[in-house]
């Protein structure tokens, strides 16, 4: 496929930026999916990989900044549309990368590798442990909860009007046929309400969580090839599908009400290190460490555009304005 081009900062509507790629050297690109173009938005000779971009989120409403954690445990914050750097904060907390990143009534939310959770305000910080060799932390969009979990740290529930003690812990799963004791590797993991909550495991396992029932484990189960699960996302408007990416390349779409594998998505190569679902469009955006950047029609099951980055992508950001209307198949 012929390699998509670096173009310089946008000039009008039809050079918008679509989509956002975090990379392990540090750099933010702007895609725009159209052209099948992008940018190197914040060019720089001292980018490496302690400014590996670990997680990317909207900094305001009207998606106009970005919020973007780098490994180094700092938070860089740039205008979408020229990269223009705006600010900078240590938010230094723990140790190890930032493996989550959210917004609390206008206060940045952290959470290392090593457990250190914070809500950054200046009267009454909240400060959290929630416990060691963290992979992920997410807020519920239905309420201000925040979820957490990782290697040998199952997944926890957190309410911070009570902070003292989590709200919800998993309780592992059954011993195997052998009594032997299952590991736990919670990798990602999205909320589907208030209280379900779908995870994605290093053990190839998908499994919903009720946390309003009396029951710890896990509700459904369904496995995943033979890798680690590194990325899920919900499908907006279908319960009960997902897609989840792994460590092999592999990225499909599941119904779990029918617990099934619907489609599994070709053409990727290398770990998978974010999907997106479109919030109101039938398109799947996905980035891996193959350095290209794909989007895929979730009906159809084909792919509408592949563009090479020249990095190694660690992260993704989709504007929900996109609308695709021009997208061709190849």
């Amino acid at each position: 496929m012929e390699e998509a081009s670096a173009e310089n900062m946008p000039g009008s509507s039809d050079d918008t930026y679509h989509v956002y790629c975090g990379a392990e050297t540090g750099y933010l690109k702007g895609i725009n999916i159209h052209k099948k173009s992008f940018a190197n938005l914040n060019k720089g000779s001292n980018l490496d990989r302690d400014y590996e971009i670990t997680v990317m989120i909207w900094a305001n409403e009207d998606e106009s900044q970005i919020h973007c954690a780098l490994k180094n445990q700092v938070i860089a914050t740039y205008e979408a549309d020229t990269g223009f750097l705006l600010d900078t904060r240590d938010v230094t907390a723990g140790e190890g990368p930032i493996k989550g990143l959210e917004i609390l009534d206008q206060n940045l939310v952290t959470c290392s590798r090593s457990g250190a959770f914070r809500v950054w305000r200046n009267s009454r910080p909240i400060e959290l442990d929630v416990g060691k060799d963290v992979c992920r932390m997410r807020k519920s969009p239905f309420s201000d909860r925040f979820a957490t979990g990782g290697q040998e740290n199952d997944l926890k529930l957190w309410d911070l009007a009570e902070p003292e003690q989590p709200v919800f812990v998993a309780k592992n799963v059954r011993n195997d046929k052998l009594d032997l004791r299952m590991p736990v590797w919670v990798t990602d993991f999205r909320f589907v309400d208030d209280s379900k909550i779908i995870v994605g495991t290093g053990y190839n396992k998908i499994r919903m969580y009720d946390t309003k029932g009396q029951q710890r484990r896990p509700v459904s189960e369904l496995d995943f090839d033979e890798y680690p699960i590194t990325t899920l996302s919900l499908v907006p408007n279908r319960e009960h599908n997902i897609v989840a990416g792994n460590t092999h390349g592999r990225v499909a779409l599941f119904d779990l009400r029918m617990q099934k594998l619907v489609y599994c998505f070709k053409g990727f190569a290398g770990s998978v290190r974010s999907v997106e679902v479109h919030p109101s469009k039938p398109y799947l955006f996905s980035c891996s460490l193959d350095r290209f950047v794909r989007v895929h029609d979730i009906d159809r099951h084909v792919l509408l555009s592949k563009i090479y980055l020249k990095s190694r992508l660690s992260s993704l950001l989709i504007r929900t304005s996109f609308q695709g209307a021009d997208l061709e198949i190849g």
